[in-house]
């Protein structure tokens, strides 16, 4: 039985990941577009992390802004080019800023599909036209002869 939760758990948190990725990349490409009319920005960043000031801390999340003030320090944060590092106490956990994807597989197969798609669709209006335009003539010589 915790066998089954445990695939259950496992199938809804994939599930929640594939949700928020959907979600980050369409916010990147609806802010994407916007810096592109507005002429703002260069980049699109989902998700921003820096410190102001010892123990001010300014989040951007989304596409807003958050800014977050220390009372007790319980970790420190660091920024490098690459991760976020969280030390706290004698744990570090290091949070990647740049993800690399590799989608050309998929863009290779969106490709294909969309070619099949092209030709399957040219092939289907052709055989329609000619459905029609026989379906029009047995349609015009039934008239003919009803005169």
């Amino acid at each position: 039985m915790n066998d089954t939760r445990l695939a259950e758990t496992t199938v809804v948190l994939r599930g929640l990941l594939v949700l928020v990725l959907l979600i980050v990349a369409g916010v990147n490409a609806a802010e994407l577009q916007m810096n592109g009319l507005t002429r703002r920005h260069e980049t699109v960043q989902a998700f921003n992390v820096r410190q102001q000031d010892q123990g001010y801390y300014a989040f951007y999340l989304f596409g807003s802004s958050y800014l977050v003030q220390s009372d007790y320090p319980l970790a420190v944060l660091s920024n490098t080019d690459t991760e976020i590092v969280v030390t706290a106490g004698t744990r570090q956990w290091e949070i990647p800023i740049r993800l690399c994807i590799d989608a050309a597989p998929e863009f290779a197969l969106l490709d294909l599909w969309s070619r099949q798609f092209s030709e399957e669709a040219v092939r289907t209006k052709v055989q329609l036209h000619a459905y029609v335009q026989a379906a029009s003539q047995t349609l015009f010589e039934l008239i003919r002869k009803q005169r």
